[in-house]
């Protein structure tokens, strides 16, 4: 009774995990996987092609919209840590997920847009 238990334990844990096996086993990319497995209509983030990082460097960047932020490989200040609007000001770079950036941000441009990902980089110039 065991062992067969045992059997179908692992057999039905084979078929819960078996969309990670291509990973895994080196046949899928982490990107790939991620870009097919992520809901990026959710809130959850993942800088496809790096551009994101080489873009901000050491700079940190203020994120507004989104919660997933595991995959984010820059220093970011998400804009619930906040205490107050003009803190916001502060930072060089902002990074929009699935939302539109406010008006009070006129002096932000965009510098890059993942349609995908659903993240738009917005820098700060001078008025």
């Amino acid at each position: 009774l065991v062992i067969v238990i045992a059997m179908i334990t692992i057999a039905y844990r084979g078929l819960a995990n078996a969309k990670y096996l291509p990973v895994i086993l080196g046949k899928e990319t982490e990107q790939h996987f991620l870009m097919t497995n992520l809901n990026f209509n959710f809130g959850d983030f993942y800088d496809e092609d790096g551009v994101i990082k080489k873009i901000v460097e050491d700079t940190p960047v203020l994120i507004m919209g989104g919660h997933n932020l595991f995959y984010a490989d820059f220093r970011f200040v998400h804009e619930t840590t906040l205490k107050s609007a003009e803190e916001a000001h502060q930072f060089p770079y902002i990074l929009t997920l699935d939302t539109e950036l406010p008006d009070q941000f006129s002096t932000y441009r965009l510098v890059y847009e993942n349609l995908t990902t659903k993240a738009k980089l917005f820098k700060q110039f001078a008025p």
